[in-house]
């Protein structure tokens, strides 16, 4: 099943509006790093970066929130249409999302960068009734991707994923914290477009961020600042992350990592342009 919202426009049914008009809404985030960011970065085409006034803010994330209220309704139809039937005894749901939304946090709106309200994103599973990973209401912190539901899928049905796959079968992330490893995982994310090229190194506790046409850099400790309103770039040694990321970007000879150092002034990967031509040539 696949929702289009929450997602712009903001156009929630009325009820739904209504119904969060006096709720109390979560504080925006603004790091003190914003005013401090490169003009490459700080791109206003599109409405990527504004500033608008407060009470037309409060509005915009208000009809965001009422969206989402509205996507949770029509996930409980399903769920009691499951139960309804019988189903729900083996039937696993996996509710996700491709992006978060700004709103405003940073002055920033959609999803250019890979901060948290962009990144961090849903994963709500709900095993079978009964089932062996039964546990209702346990909340796991491992950083997980959107590549890994495909070999968890395949892997609860039995099916061997494919070799070669980014991602990796979650079923042992929904076991107790105490049934798991306690490595953690750093997560590769890249987003080439928008605001800048960026590369980012997370592994749920901390965040490495790179703009690859600037050069910019940000480093944040997501549990003392999980909203990110600090950059810690300026006090940190961020060589091994730099390491790090050209380890995973030098193999794909895409003109990223030019020798053995990380490249400045990449607008667009040679690979995004194949990706885009090979769209073309399809159509």
């Amino acid at each position: 099943v696949g929702l289009h919202r929450p997602h712009p426009p903001f156009d929630p049914p009325a009820r739904c509006f209504d119904a969060l008009r006096s709720a109390p809404l979560p504080p925006v985030a603004v790091g003190d790093w914003v005013d401090d960011v490169e003009p490459a970065t700080r791109s206003h085409v599109g409405g990527r970066h504004a500033r608008i006034p407060d009470h037309r803010l409060e509005e915009v994330r208000r009809a965001y929130f009422a969206s989402v209220m509205h996507v949770d309704e029509q996930v409980g139809r399903l769920v009691a249409a499951l139960k309804a039937s019988g189903l729900d005894r083996n039937t696993w749901i996996i509710v996700t999302s491709d992006h978060g939304e700004f709103l405003g946090d940073h002055h920033l709106f959609h999803k250019f960068m890979p901060l948290e309200p962009a990144a961090r994103i849903p994963l709500v599973v709900r095993p079978p009734a009964g089932s062996a990973f039964d546990r209702a209401g346990s909340v796991s912190d491992a950083p997980v991707l959107l590549t890994d539901v495909m070999p968890t899928i395949l892997d609860l049905a039995s099916v061997t994923p494919p070799a070669g796959l980014d991602g990796v079968s979650l079923p042992r992330e929904l076991l107790p914290p105490d049934a798991r490893s306690a490595a953690r995982r750093m997560l590769h994310i890249e987003h080439h477009g928008g605001l800048g090229a960026f590369q980012c190194l997370c592994d749920g506790r901390v965040k490495y961020i790179r703009d690859g046409i600037s050069g910019r850099e940000w480093h944040f400790d997501l549990v003392q600042d999980p909203a990110e309103l600090h950059d810690l770039s300026a006090e940190t040694d961020l060589s091994g992350f730099r390491e790090r990321l050209v380890a995973i970007l030098r193999p794909r000879d895409d003109g990223l990592v030019v020798g053995g150092q990380l490249a400045t002034g990449v607008r667009v990967s040679p690979t995004a342009e194949w990706v885009r031509s090979s769209a073309r040539e399809v159509t």
